[in-house]
């Protein structure tokens, strides 16, 4: 994850703009590790970026979350991501 990371700002650094894919594979590497926060982030950090989040965005978010112990907070940020997700279409 943190290669796919690192990859991902070597991008914006050098000028080139992330699609929606290429968050989204950094989002998959946050899920294969568990790393629900982290996958938050780089949500917010599409929105910031005007980059609209799809399907596989939410989808792999979702899991990741899933993927950990029951935490109550996180099952709260997960209905807050299918309420966005109602309202973006």
């Amino acid at each position: 994850a943190e290669q796919a990371e690192t990859l991902l700002e070597d991008m914006i650094t050098k000028g080139i703009t992330p699609t929606v894919n290429t968050y989204n594979q950094v989002i998959n590497c946050y899920k294969v590790h568990g790393e629900f926060d982290r996958a938050l982030m780089l949500l917010k950090k599409m929105h910031s970026s005007n980059v609209s989040p799809d399907i596989g965005t939410y989808n792999a978010i979702i899991t990741t979350c899933k993927q950990k112990e029951k935490d109550s907070s996180k099952s709260l940020k997960v209905l807050d991501l299918l309420n966005e997700m109602k309202t973006k279409g």
